[in-house]
């Protein structure tokens, strides 16, 4: 014993006193011999040992390991080692402390799938399963050991297989701290910041000379900790699933003979996305990711392929729950590519069963989102035709909205269903539904002959809208339905919907309440075809309202905005609809009508209508439906559409009937009643033929011939319209008649762009109507034409309310043509009248007026049915108003229609013959243009002219307003006055004369109303050397007052005046100023001169009562030698009164005349002559053979 206590001392003080001072002395042998064991050249820095206490220790700095290519694979800056005295005990090497601080590691794997480490290459792992077993050679020599450091250790991975870039781990650090009873290995790393934050691993075991686990539980455990990792950016060197975000990872598990039992690993991860491997290729993203898997991982992965799995006694297999927020599934699994889940919870578990096959067993499956809750519950395992496997499933939904029923369904059902109930199912939701599930899900929904399986959703609805005619929605297309209250059942792919409310309801505000609804598709995949089957009570508005919304409003060219039903109507339908093509393919049901009243526009009107009317898709039938029209019965029968023959109608009406269609007063016309019959037929391709037929018998029309007819007449009216839908030809064409007496046509050519209905239409009395190439051509024969006679019907018919739609429906006029054996205009008179007004060009019209009377030609330009620019006319001859009236007859003030010159064109009018109001003028030249359209016309020249005297003539035509009419600046220079009274129709009134008149005249209302009354102005008169007749004229009449007898006792002084008067009363002068007021003529300066005496008038005549009111002044002249002596302007009453009051004066003794004065009152044609007293005067002395 005292020499081996001996012998341990020597050793000691040998290691102490001469290894350990020496030690680095041994360091190129120590170099040589490691790289010979390990194939590289191995190279130390420094090798340095010491004494700690009672063990030496061991340091070394720098080694490093270096291929021969000069690679460095190891490289350790600084290792210290305390050497235990175990080591002699056992003859190895036992440390009592091993610290390496900064090593670094460099590992490979070849493109050989050799690995590589610090220059060695590893072999490949045996074949035998893998154990964690303490009998390896290595782990035993780990296990003896004592307390072994790495501090801050790095390892470099090259992968030059899979060609990824260097992969770099630092801050390793390594614990493994062993004692006799336990051993615990800690190994943590921090990871680039691309790839993680750290990684720690942990193993424990509490017995040494057993394996690191023995059968005994808890023997063993290990934990493992991977903090934010990132799965994809380790996809270089790792076969990772492709899954985005960062995820918190965590595993305990208990090891026993030498396999991991039982296990529990927790993942945390957010904004997480990942790929769904094939078939599905969906992708799914989570905001928030919890997970906790427990359990024996070897009760579900068997077999050869997990040797390192063990099983639990009772095979309970694996508890998973898991917790997700805001997930959205997108890919090719559902359409559209993107589901969103806002909360799903699950609680189930994996395990297989006796004979060996995975199941899924969700315990409970919730999922919230969109505001609704599904839950479900079941099983799931492989098996079936395909990977897809075997599905069990039950479960609830709770408010699930319709518009999100699509996304629930996968790819498996085809495109036109999914993409039917997207579009169709808009509002409302599932309020409470049964979910089931069960069969191989290849072949889901199981909806094909011979595939076994349950697929069933049934519940209730609230609010549910589904739109059938998708494509249409918003436009014209057929009402939504919507369900208040009902159940539905999606069994398979078999739909069926059933409510007692409902509605149908457009995108227009158009409802129709629907009562006993049933609706139903037989599969939404092969077969998506709609039915429907109702009964409906509803106003009939709302029926008309939904109509105008749908395909059938474009079908009937806007009638249906027309039509208006009062009342409520039933209409118990059913339907079937095409959903691919978006239409109905069968529709039947009735339309029940009560007394209800239909009207057409403001014009058409049946009122208690009762029948009823069956209609399919393809047609409608009427047995027997009455009505009251036109003021009297009508019976309609018949149908249209495939297999009917048309509509057929008779009826009674009465004039009182037609005038409540319009307030037209054309209708007054019409008294009595009559019968008429009619039919509509459809023609063999497409199109209608419609006619109407009626004897007039009954019916009174108060108009001239040949238009007019009493009561007891019969005269044949017949309507026929035809409509043939064509390329080419004609399109429409109607066609009238009144007996022989009226006919007319109208045509519509196929494709014709035109503004009106009709392209081309003719009207003709006396004659068959031949139609032109376009436009409108009207040609009338009569044998008399009194205007007086049709004035008011054609002011009535310039009223009707038929005028203003007509403007769309007949084409402008392209021809007018009127002959007329009488043409009775006023006191105008054409006799063989032949009028005809042609279209030139585009927009040039011109016209020929020719009879016994007059003839002549006009031609203007027309743009947008009025005169544009200046119209053109010349006549050789014309004649407008009649001849003063009698005295006493009031004025004639109805010679112009009012609304005749509110649209004066602006003209240059000449006529060879111009009388007016029956006096012959002469030349008439008028040129005139519009200042402002409808209000003012501008009078550029007007002159008159004749061999007697000149008018001229600018002014303005007031054409509308208060103070219409004409205002002139006027000019008469007169040549012969006598001659131009005889032209004028008033002969033998005056003799001679010469001068002019010149003024300002303002003549109200003028030309449409003939009155003195509105006339206003001043007017200079200046005339000479003229003779007043005395046969005829006025002026005459009252010169008669003055007789020859009465002359000659006034004039005692022997004068020879027998002679003077013979031929008339002469004048020397008239000359002064009129001024004229509403129709009176006033005077203060008009003095008439004349050889007898000379006369100064003052006061005025109102020209409209023809009377005077005046006052002369008389002063006698002596120079009676027989010059002409001036009495008046021609057929004016002031000159007939000069020379009245003249020949008044030379009753008196012209000393007394000189100082008397006359009072003229009364009638032009019977004045009333009163002498104003004047004082008395001595008595002349006596004159000698008195």
């Amino acid at each position: 014993m005292l020499l081996a206590y001996g012998l341990a001392a020597l050793g000691m003080l040998v290691v102490r006193f001469w290894v350990v001072p020496h030690a680095n002395d041994w360091r190129p042998q120590i170099e040589q011999r490691l790289s010979v064991a390990l194939d590289a050249k191995v190279t130390i820095d420094q090798i340095s040992a010491s004494w700690s206490g009672l063990n030496p220790t061991l340091a070394v700095q720098n080694l490093r390991l270096v291929s021969p290519q000069g690679e460095e694979f190891l490289r350790v800056p600084d290792a210290f080692a305390v050497i235990g005295w175990r080591s002699l005990f056992v003859w190895d090497l036992r440390l009592k402390q091993l610290e390496i601080n900064g090593f670094e590691l460099s590992a490979e794997r070849r493109t050989d799938g050799s690995i590589v480490i610090a220059g060695q290459t590893l072999s490949e792992l045996p074949s035998q399963h893998v154990q964690l077993d303490a009998e390896a050679l290595a782990v035993r020599w780990l296990l003896d050991q004592g307390h072994i450091q790495l501090r801050d250790a790095q390892l470099v991975w090259h992968d030059r297989l899979r060609e990824a870039p260097p992969l770099e781990l630092h801050g390793i650090d390594v614990d493994i701290v062993n004692s006799l009873f336990s051993h615990q290995l800690r190994i943590r790393a921090s990871l680039p910041a691309s790839l993680g934050t750290r990684i720690e691993f942990l193993a424990k075991t509490q017995n040494k000379l057993n394996p690191l686990a023995s059968h005994e539980a808890g023997q063993a455990t290990l934990f493992f900790e991977l903090d934010d990792f990132q799965p994809s950016a380790w996809a270089p060197w790792l076969d990772l699933p492709k899954i985005e975000g960062r995820i918190h990872a965590r595993l305990w598990s208990d090891v026993s003979a030498g396999h991991l039992t039982n296990a529990t690993v927790e993942l945390a991860g957010s904004s997480i996305s990942m790929l769904i491997p094939e078939p599905t290729q969906t992708g799914l993203q989570l905001d928030q990711l919890k997970m906790r898997v427990a359990g024996f991982p070897g009760d579900v992965f068997i077999g050869d392929t997990w040797p390192i799995f063990s099983r639990s006694p009772d095979r309970s297999g694996l508890t998973i729950s898991a917790s997700g927020k805001t997930i959205h599934l997108q890919g090719g699994l559902f359409e559209p590519d993107r589901l969103t889940v806002d909360d799903l919870a699950f609680q189930g578990q994996l395990v297989r069963n006796t004979e060996g096959v995975l199941l899924v067993t969700a315990k409970q499956l919730g999922v919230k989102t969109a505001g609704s809750d599904i839950l479900l519950t079941g099983t799931w395992s492989p098996g079936g035709d395909s990977e897809a496997g075997l599905l069990d499933l039950n479960g609830t939904l709770t408010n699930l909205p319709v518009a999100n029923l699509h996304q629930y369904v996968t790819t498996a059902v085809d495109t036109e269903s999914r993409k039917w109930l997207r579009d169709a199912l808009k509002l409302g939701s599932l309020t409470q539904a049964s979910v089931r599930v069960q069969g191989d899900l290849t072949h889901f929904p199981f909806n094909r002959p011979g595939q076994a399986g349950v697929f069933k959703i049934q519940g209730s609805v609230q609010d549910l809208v589904i739109d059938y005619d998708v494509e249409n929605s918003g436009k014209l297309g057929w009402p939504a339905l919507i369900l208040e209250q009902g159940a539905v059942t999606l069994d398979k792919l078999s739909l069926d919907v059933r409510s007692s409310r409902a509605a149908l309801f457009d995108a227009h505000g158009g409802r129709i309440a629907v009562q006993n609804l049933a609706a139903s598709v037989p599969d939404l995949e092969s077969s998506l075809l709609l039915t429907v089957q109702a009964q409906t009570q509803n106003l009939a508005e709302d029926y008309l309202r939904v109509l105008r919304g749908t395909p059938l409003a474009k079908d009937m060219l806007g009638a249906l905005d027309a039509i208006k039903v009062s009342g409520s109507i039933v209409v118990p339908f059913s339907m079937k609809v095409d959903l691919i093509e978006q239409q109905p393919t069968f529709v039947q049901g009735a339309v029940q009508l009560r007394e209800n009243v239909v009207s057409y526009s403001d014009d058409f009107r049946l009122d208690a209508v009762q029948g009823s009317i069956a209609f399919t898709d393809e047609s409608f039938n009427i047995e027997a439906l009455r009505a009251q029209f036109l003021g009297g019965a009508v019976r309609l029968t018949g149908g249209w559409g495939r297999a009917q023959s048309g509509l057929s109608f008779e009826g009674d009406l009465t004039a009182d009937g037609v005038r409540k269609l319009s307030s037209a007063k054309t209708l007054t016309v019409f008294t009595g009643k009559t019968k008429y019959a009619g039919s509509i037929k459809p023609l063999p391709r497409s199109g209608f033929d419609a006619q109407l037929t009626s004897s007039l018998e009954g019916i009174a029309i108060k108009l001239p011939a040949p238009l007019g007819k009493g009561a007891t007449q019969r005269l044949g009216l017949s309507a026929r319209w035809t409509h043939t839908p064509a390329q080419k030809g004609v399109e429409h064409a109607l066609s009238v008649s009144f007996g022989d007496i009226l006919s007319g046509r109208f045509e519509r050519a196929a494709g014709a762009r035109s503004t009106t209905f009709f392209n081309r239409a003719a009207f003709a009395t006396g004659a068959k109507a031949i139609l032109p190439t376009s436009g409108l051509v009207v040609d009338l024969k009569l044998d008399r034409i009194d205007w007086e006679d049709w004035r008011v019907f054609s002011e009535n018919l310039g009223e009707s309310t038929f005028s203003r739609p007509s403007a769309n429906i007949v084409p402008m006029f392209q021809q007018f043509k009127l002959t007329a054996n009488q043409f009775l205009w006023g006191e105008m008179r054409l006799t063989n009248l032949s009028l005809a007004a042609n279209k030139q060009d585009r927009n040039k019209w011109s016209a020929q007026l020719k009879s016994e009377e007059t003839e002549g030609f006009a031609s203007w330009q027309e743009a947008q049915g009025a005169v544009s620019g200046r119209a053109y006319a010349r006549f050789s001859k014309l004649a407008l108003g009649s001849a003063s009236t009698k005295q006493g007859e009031p004025p004639k003030t109805d010679m112009i229609d009012e609304k005749q010159w509110s649209e004066m064109p602006a003209v240059d009018l000449t006529i060879d013959d111009f009388t007016l109001f029956g006096s012959r003028l002469g030349t008439l030249r008028l040129v005139g243009a519009t200042v402002r359209r409808g209000e003012d016309w501008k009078v550029e020249n007007l002159e008159i002219k004749n061999p007697y005297a000149t008018l001229s003539a600018k002014g303005d035509w007031r054409l509308s307003g208060p103070n219409r009419g004409v205002i002139l600046d006027a000019k008469v220079d007169i040549v012969d006055l006598g001659k131009l009274s005889d032209m004028m129709g008033y002969p033998d009134r005056v003799k001679g004369g010469q001068g002019t008149l010149a003024g300002r005249v303002d003549w109200g209302d003028f030309p449409w109303v003939y009155r003195y009354g509105g006339l206003n102005g001043k007017v200079s008169i200046s005339l000479k050397d003229g003779v007043f007749a005395h046969v005829t004229s006025r002026s005459a009449r009252l010169l008669e007052l003055l007789s020859l007898q009465s002359l000659q006792r006034l004039l005692s002084l022997n004068f020879r005046v027998g002679d003077e008067f013979k031929d008339g009363f002469p004048w020397n002068t008239i000359d002064g100023n009129l001024l004229i007021e509403a129709g009176v003529v006033k005077s203060q300066d008009l003095v008439v001169r004349s050889p007898v005496a000379s006369v100064a008038l003052t006061g005025g005549s109102d020209l409209d009562k023809k009377v005077w009111d005046m006052q002369a002044d008389v002063k006698p002249r002596f120079d009676l030698s027989g010059t002409a002596v001036a009495t008046a302007f021609v057929v004016n009453p002031l000159a007939g009164l000069s020379a009245l009051l003249t020949q008044y004066v030379l009753r008196n003794p012209i000393e007394k005349a000189m100082s008397v004065q006359y009072q003229v009152r009364g009638p032009w044609d019977d004045p009333i002559l009163e002498p104003i007293e004047a004082p008395a005067l001595p008595p002349a002395p006596a004159v000698p053979g008195g």
